[in-house]
């Protein structure tokens, strides 16, 4: 307005009426329409907005490309990132994170938007620097968090703060009065290409309104986008005009700034102005249409038009479209136009699969229909389980002919309480793999619409009713209704399709099924059939009563299930009587006649409960089949097996699974109790008898049976264990002599022969057998395969000789690759159960067994064999000087046999690694309180650098696994612990790695290669690998990640209703756990079920602590740790030390500074010290010696004589206080608290203060901090005050930790839940007066320091902290910045939060 001759483009997505109408109502009314003349809107979404579109608006309207517009703006959407939504916890959920990151698809369009928009001006700021460039937000912390944001201040553009109202574009529109009460608002600018008179413009608004709040006089009673910021006078208000108008004040001042620097304030005849703004769209005024359509209940558009009429309205003012009519009358059409039908036979079939109520006589439970496109013929394939859709579809294919297209539906499950839908491309049903083989094009329909599965869906309902009737007719069980489906899909084939107008038979034959119709028997009929077997004697009759239940469509033989045989049975036969068909045609079901379903007057009841017609009762006048492959014979070798292995199982020494399962095999064969039991028909029909009786009733043991002895119990189960271990592939339990058992010796897992593929027992006289799954590579073994002749023989055969070889690969199917020792060609791919074969356990060659040149024993450590330092390798391991020396080479066996044992390795020669990367290894040894320990570890940093992969992991920080213990202990809860054994072992490298030979290993092979076949210590990428496996794990459980550290896990929110509050701290391969006992006994379970892991019980040891639990809490301790520094410095004399460090500092002039210095310390381990109590101090354990550790840190480059006498002080400080505890009260005090303290100048080389701090939970330290300030104070209260900061900074970051943990017992985090914030205490009067002033109050004082050091005021303003005043020798973190000459003044600093372990947990 201010500018004549300046116009301006706006861009939105609103509609342009709208936006002209808000512009008039916005501008003064002398100005309208000379503004707008001048006003160009474009509507367009930004998020689609480029340069070039932006380049082609400029030119079209302007005349002049982009790069010469004066000043571009933008105004991003805040309702996802402003205060006012941050506030509202439910809307804030929805659409970020805690860390800002986006979680709803609204928030992630905005992010979208405004990187688009962020990307265009950074783009024109570096080509145009001297073009002003702004974009404004709402105040809030989430805005400057934004990845476009941060790029945008990185590359200078500026950023300001600032708050106004409406009086300050008091220049710019005449309407504006002081007078007047305007609104105020908080924004966010930034801007490109303006001076530093920008910066100026920030801060609070300093105009002469009316309506300034008493208790704070520069702040507004009216407030917009206030958020939590709001003070009791002030009052939110909504105005979206009133929001954008409060800005262009600043924008005037910007636009003026902006000419003065460029040298263009007095023309701006060629200024152009771009405004880019992205709102949603205000809601308009429904039309009259559309409320007229509302009015009449949404009625439809004839009724609507016909009302109309006869109201006298003009039909102009109908509603077109309708949003709600679109969603509630939508009414469901067919969808089987796109569906294209089969062009020639075979082409396209269709599939379905249905689930009947009972099982059939074969204990089928599914049907698979398949139904061929053109003819429409049907075939049924009776099916046990769903997973047998795979072999059904491929014996179609054998039998019939494979199909082009196979159309199936692709639904997913039904609602709340429904069985799971049935789907046929399930990964387990094997489909996939038919269709692959076949080549056989999948076509999957939408799912749940059933006009495009008719046709299967048909087929299955069609062969249902035809099932119920020809099992009714012929009074049948329900068991029989496969034999019933396959026999009418076999008659529909002959009958006329209604859609075709021809028989599937006549369409694919060419001529009437004349023939095969005139051959077709009435389902169910009895019939006689000759059923002489070889196990039929002389006097036996030949003929046999049965059922006709079909005919076999590949022989054309009747299927007949025979009903005298001992075992009932189906046989198929030509050899049948035809004088003995008697077929059901005229005779009605046993139980109905006509005149039972005849109803005269007289015959109905007089109530209102209606009685039904008696209904029909089937005779069970037939014995049902057995169980297939367990009739008589094998109900008695079941007996005989049962009886006969407790006898063996009792024998001593006891033999193996497998020797009991040849012994009773060879007895059941070589004694004739087969054959005599097939010769006595009597015993066989008791033995299914017995069986029958066992299926229906449970059997009573008489009182005398059960008087045997608990080895007869032992052996009776070990003869169980035989026969009731289910086969891994086939799932069945049966064993006989048709079906021999094997049981691995490695795995509780059993296998058929048949199942396995081998023809007899897989390790012929040999005991030890192992499964597909527990052999790997690397395995020994001897197999009897002939060696081949000549290089072009590729069939193996048997040998009565075994030959030494080396599985060198181990295929998932069982079969391996076999590398001989005698030299002979290497056989790939070799089904090695095919083959007698057996694993060779004990061999001087393996590499378990390289060490065998010293004994290995258990040894009983000494009070100070731990304390002493372990060897750096492995020659000083082994030295005949080391009184170590068998320990170590058993530690070094053990852990390669545990590796070896894992399939880690495999052996191979040199040279022959392939393009394996060869890397070197070492092994580090350790000393453990109860053992000796190595390791062997790869040096993963000579490997070669790979971009792709990951190699860096996390671990917990020391303050959050302290938290989570301290609340499980304060909820009551025991912390325990599980160790991960050999944790990196249980992951797959990503690339190939071998290794040299170990030091230390038997040298019979020294050039010799070790192929890593799973990760081992010193791989770079092992960290992540196992970090990602344990996170996906912990996420299926029902655990998720922390998003303030990634190594703390809470229950789910789904879990949140039915689990208590837990919390697992994962560190590397080590777990603890703050639960109650029954979820810890669950997770365990499930853990230890997929990864190899040791129960360690309650937590004793963590992180190089000890862990003690008694009535009180949870005492933590570092005993071990001082003994060891103590033993390792040589701590020999007596030394009273009861401070660490004295009050005078150290400094730079104690250092060396003459020869005899420096020999003094030379062999000082000086640095290795301040680490060892660095890591004391840091964990928060010892955080008495916090600062004089920080002290002696400050000197590590070049320490002297003074410095060592100073750090051996502190050392003899740690051994006099061994037991010096923290501990985490029991008590139900949940309260937030910190204490921060400095010194002033303390330092006498730089001049620095000394920040201390201590965060306390409910009585437990649990983050304690001594450091020296980054900036040098000019006072007392500077350097308190930059404490104070820090101190801020820290319990910020513990209270949003304890928010998002959100457990019962009411958690706060804030002081007695009093909504004053959490208490932060200090004892500088001056640092708490400026913490507590509105942040834009600045003393004098600290008129210089810098913004970082002033952000906690902010929340100081809106509540979330508390500043108190402490006293100074009550302050709990005075300890942290200086040093004492008193004992009595530092036990009272330390007092609070360092106790000492109870003497009758000190003997545990």
């Amino acid at each position: 307005m201010t500018n004549p001759r300046a116009k301006a483009i706006g861009s939105d997505i609103k509609p342009a009426s709208e936006v002209k109408r808000l512009m008039r109502e916005a501008l003064p009314a002398d100005r309208v329409e000379d503004c707008m003349k001048r006003f160009t809107y474009v509507r367009m979404d930004m998020a689609a907005m480029t340069e070039a579109k932006m380049d082609k608006i400029c030119r079209q309207h302007f005349g002049v490309p982009w790069d010469e517009v004066h000043h571009d703006h933008a105004s991003t959407m805040c309702d996802t990132t402003s205060v006012a939504t941050a506030q509202n916890h439910r809307t804030a959920s929805i659409h970020r994170w805690p860390d800002g990151t986006p979680r709803s698809a609204k928030a992630r369009q905005h992010d979208e938007c405004l990187r688009v928009v962020a990307t265009m001006y950074l783009r024109k700021s570096q080509r145009c620097p001297h073009r002003l460039i702004t974009m404004e937000q709402p105040e809030n912390d989430v805005f400057m968090q934004l990845a476009p944001v941060q790029a945008l201040v990185s590359q200078g553009w500026k950023m300001l703060r600032a708050s106004h109202c409406k009086a300050s574009a008091s220049a710019v529109d005449r309407r504006f009065q002081p007078g007047m009460v305007f609104p105020q608002k908080d924004s966010i600018f930034l801007a490109s290409g303006v001076g530093p008179a920008f910066e100026a413009m920030g801060g609070l608004c300093n105009n002469d309104c009316l309506h300034r709040c008493d208790s704070a006089p520069m702040r507004h009673k009216k407030v917009i986008c206030g958020g939590p910021r709001l003070l009791p006078e002030q009052e939110k208000i909504w105005d979206p005009r009133e929001k954008a108008k409060i800005p262009y004040g600043h924008f005037h001042r910007l636009f003026l700034e902006n000419c003065v620097v460029n040298g263009t304030a007095r023309d701006l005849r060629a200024d152009r102005t771009v405004l880019m703004a992205v709102h949603v769209a205000e809601p308009v005024k429904a039309p009259v249409g559309a409320r007229l359509h509302a009015q009449l209940c949404h009625a439809g558009e004839q009724i609507t038009r016909l009302t109309l009429k006869e109201l006298g309205i003009s039909q102009k003012v109908m509603q077109r479209a309708c949003r709600s009519c679109m969603a509630g009358k939508m009414t469901k059409t067919p969808s089987t136009g796109h569906l294209q039908r089969g062009n020639y036979m075979h082409e396209l079939c269709h599939a379905d699969l249905q689930e009947y109520d009972v099982p059939d006589m074969f204990g089928n439970r599914y049907n698979l229909m398949l139904v061929e496109d053109v003819t429409r013929g049907k075939y049924a394939y009776p099916i046990k389980r769903k997973s047998d859709c795979g072999p059904a579809l491929q014996a179609h294919c054998r039998q019939v002919k494979p199909m082009a297209v196979l159309r199936t539906d692709g639904g997913g499950e039904f609602g709340h309480g429904a069985r799971e839908r049935l789907r046929l491309f399930d990964e387990e049903t094997g489909v996939l793999d038919v269709c692959t083989m076949y080549n056989i094009r999948r076509e999957i329909t939408i799912p749940e619409d059933h006009d495009q599965m008719g046709v299967a869906e048909a087929a299955n309902r069609r062969a249902a009713e035809a099932a119920r009737t020809m099992l009714y007719s012929a009074d049948l069980p329900k068991q029989f209704w496969g034999p019933a489906v396959q026999h009418w899909v076999n008659v529909d084939r002959l009958t006329v399709n209604s859609a075709e107008g021809k028989s599937p038979y006549m369409i694919e034959h060419g001529h009437p099924p004349v023939k095969e119709v005139s051959a077709l028997r009435v389902f169910g009929s009895r019939v006689t059939f000759y059923g002489k077997t070889q196990e039929s004697r002389k006097l036996d009759n030949p003929g046999h009563r049965g059922v006709y239940i079909g005919t076999d469509t590949v022989n054309g033989g009747h299927k007949i299930l025979d009903l005298e045989s001992i075992d009932p049975r189906v046989v198929c036969t030509s050899e049948v009587w035809d004088k003995a068909w008697q077929e059901h045609v005229l005779m009605e079901p046993t139980g109905v006649t006509d005149r039972d379903l005849t109803l005269v007057a007289d015959s109905i009841p007089r109530r209102e409960e209606w009685v039904y017609p008696p209904v029909r009762a089937v005779h069970d006048t037939m014995r049902a089949l057995p169980e297939r492959g367990k009739g008589s014979m094998w109900q008695g070798y079941h007996e005989f097996f049962t009886r006969r292995a407790a006898e063996l199982a009792g024998q001593q020494p006891r033999p193996s699974h497998n020797a009991i399962q040849r012994q009773v095999s060879r007895e059941w064969r070589e004694t004739g109790l087969r054959e005599a039991l097939r010769r006595d028909p009597v015993r066989r029909m008791q033995l299914l008898g017995e069986r029958t009786g066992a299926d229906t009733e449970d059997e009573q043991e008489p009182e005398e049976a059960q008087c045997g002895t608990m080895a007869d119990e032992v052996a009776a189960a070990a003869g169980a264990e035989v026969l009731n271990t289910p086969c891994a592939i086939c799932s069945k339990t049966e064993s006989s002599e048709a079906y021999e058992m094997m049981l691995c010796d490695g795995c509780p897992r059993a296998y058929h022969l048949v199942c396995i593929g081998a023809p007899e027992l897989p390790s012929g006289d040999m005991d030890r057998w192992f499964c597909k799954e527990c052999r790997c590579e690397g395995m020994r073994v001897e197999v009897c395969i002939h060696p081949r002749s000549g290089s072009g023989s590729k069939r193996l055969r048997r040998s009565n000789h075994p030959r030494g070889a080396t599985l060198t690969r181990v295929m998932t199917d069982g079969s391996c690759d076999i590398k001989y020792a005698d030299g002979g060609p290497t056989d790939e791919g070799v089904c090695i159960d095919a083959f007698p074969w057996r694993p060779v356990l004990q061999q001087q060659h393996d590499p378990e067994a390289m060490i065998n040149a010293l004994s290995v024993s258990t040894p009983t450590m000494v009070q100070h064999d731990y304390l002493s330092a372990p060897p750096r390798s492995v020659r000083e391991a082994l030295r005949e000087s080391n009184p170590f020396r068998r320990e170590w080479a058993g530690a070094i066996k053990a852990h390669f046999a545990s590796l070896y044992k894992k399939g880690v390795f495999v052996r191979v020669e040199k040279g022959k690694e392939g393009s394996a990367e060869v890397l070197p290894c070492m092994w580090i040894f350790t000393i453990k309180p109860d053992k000796f320990k190595a390791r062997l570890c790869i040096v993963g940093s000579r490997s070669k650098v790979r971009e792709d992969l990951q190699r860096s992991s996390p671990t917990p920080r020391c303050s959050m696994w302290k938290l989570v213990f301290a609340i499980g202990v304060k909820l009551g809860y025991k912390v325990y612990h599980l160790d991960l054994s050999a944790g990196f072992c249980h992951t797959v490298p990503k690339r190939q790695v071998a290794i040299r030979m170990p030091d230390g290993l038997k040298e019979d092979d020294p050039d010799g290669r070790l192929l890593v076949v799973k990760n081992l210590f010193g791989m770079p990428e092992a960290p992540h690998d196992l970090y990602v496996l344990v996170a996906n794990y912990m996420t299926t459980y029902g655990l998720e990640q922390s998003p303030f550290d990634p190594c703390i896990y809470v229950r789910s929110k789904e879990k949140r209703n039915s689990w208590p509050p837990v919390f697992v701290c994962v560190h590397v391969d080590d777990f603890g756990a703050a639960c109650p006992a029954d979820w810890w006994e669950d997770f365990k379970t499930a853990f230890m079920a997929v990864f190899d892991a040791e129960d360690l019980g309650v937590i004793r040891r963590w992180m190089g602590m000890e862990m003690t639990f008694s009535e009180e809490g949870l005492y933590i301790t570092q005993r071990r740790q001082a003994e060891v520094m103590a033993h390792r410095a040589q701590l020999t004399k007596c030394s009273n030390v009861k401070v660490p460090m004295s009050s005078a500092r150290l400094t730079t002039q104690q250092r060396c500074s003459s020869v005899e210095d420096e020999a003094f310390m030379r062999d000082k381990p000086y640095r290795s010290f301040v680490g060892a109590l660095g890591y004391m101090a840091k964990q928060g354990v010892r955080f008495d010696i916090a600062f004089a550790q920080k002290e002696c840190a400050r000197y590590n480059e070049k320490p002297g004589p003074a410095h060592w006498r100073a750090l051996e002080r502190i050392l003899q400080y740690v051994r006099k206080t061994p037991n010096k505890a923290l501990l985490f009260p029991s008590s139900q005090n949940f309260q937030l608290m910190a204490h921060c303290d400095a010194d002033y100048n303390g330092s006498a080389d730089e001049r620095l203060s000394t920040t201390g701090v201590v965060i306390d939970f409910g009585g437990a330290l649990i983050d304690s901090i001594s450091r020296s300030q980054k900036f040098c104070s000019k006072s007392v209260g500077e350097s308190e005050y930059g404490a104070l900061s820090t101190c801020a900074a820290e319990i910020l970051f513990y209270r949003q930790v304890l928010e998002h943990f959100s457990f019962p017992q009411g958690i706060t985090g804030c002081a007695a839940g009093n909504g004053n914030g959490v208490q932060v205490w200090s004892d500088s009067q001056t640092a708490l007066a400026n913490g507590d002033k509105p942040w834009n109050w600045l003393s004098d004082k600290l008129k210089h320091v810098q913004n970082h050091l002033h952000f906690f005021r902010q929340y100081v303003q809106c509540k979330w902290l508390q500043l108190c005043k402490v006293p100074t020798e009550a302050n709990r973190a005075d300890c942290m910045t200086k040093g004492y000459d008193s004992v009595e003044k530092f036990s009272n600093a330390v007092q609070a939060y360092s106790v000492e372990l109870p003497v009758r947990l000190q003997e545990e």
